[in-house]
């Protein structure tokens, strides 16, 4: 798969200049080093680069168009580069990093002043200040969702227990070091502790892809899960075992 880097001073700055409506992402030919290798209908991953926090955070979707050139119209520029489209996961990683920023701008009070300006309450604005702060410290620090454990777990599959190891986990799913390929589509119960915290997780997760083995072709090396998360206290609490683990 293509990789596609954005290196942006924060996520903010990535939402205000790349992310267009919806799913959509428009990279402009500045940004893209190996253009000639994409095309459209690509799956590609675009791996944003936060400098700030020095994290990242990686994202996937498929190429709806490619414009080797700038196109020049009566009072406009379309610029050359490509337009991503983000899969339903890369959005929920978006989704989870941007939404403490704007969950509490809808509630907005006092009198228009100045044609363009709105006044906000005090103690709406000092809660505002507050999230963004929450979100500086925590979620561009947090901003990489996959972290590498290797962490021992169950699998609950067709009514047979299997034990495996993953090689990294993120609030969405988690990677298995497996030669077996297990079934794709499948739903499936995943166990595992927090050794830590002492307590016992067990999620439902969907069998997404087997991968190869690149040092042994003909065999699988991996395989990747997606979390079905029945409520948003799951969520939380997963969220919380890979802060801790990371």
């Amino acid at each position: 798969m293509i990789k596609i880097q954005i290196k942006v001073e924060n996520l903010e700055v990535f939402k205000e200049t790349f992310l267009k409506s919806g799913n959509d992402v428009s990279i402009p030919i500045g940004y893209l080093e190996n253009l000639d290798d994409i095309s459209a209908g690509a799956h590609v991953g675009v791996e944003v680069v936060v400098k700030k926090s020095n994290s990242n955070l990686e994202l996937a979707g498929e190429v709806k168009w490619k414009r080797t050139k700038s196109i020049n119209i009566p009072g406009k520029k379309i610029p050359a580069g490509v337009g991503i489209k983000f899969d339903d996961v890369s959005m929920e990683v978006l989704k989870l990093h941007f939404k403490e920023l704007t969950q509490e701008l809808s509630v907005v009070g006092g009198e228009m002043v100045g044609g363009n300006y709105i006044r906000v309450r005090s103690d709406i604005a000092e809660k505002y200040n507050m999230i963004k702060q929450k979100y500086s410290d925590y979620s561009e620090k947090r901003a990489q969702p996959r972290i590498s454990l290797n962490l021992e777990i169950e699998l609950f599959i067709n009514g047979v227990t299997k034990k495996f190891t993953t090689s990294d986990i993120s609030l969405l799913g988690m990677k298995l070091i497996s030669e077996e390929n297990l079934p794709v589509g499948e739903e499936i119960l995943v166990l595992f502790e927090d050794l830590t915290a002492h307590k016992q997780f067990m999620l439902k997760a969907v069998i997404l892809r087997n991968i190869p083995n690149r040092k042994e072709p003909g065999k699988n090396g991996a395989t990747g899960l997606k979390f079905i998360f029945e409520n948003e206290t799951q969520k939380k609490e997963l969220m919380k075992f890979i802060v801790r683990k990371s």
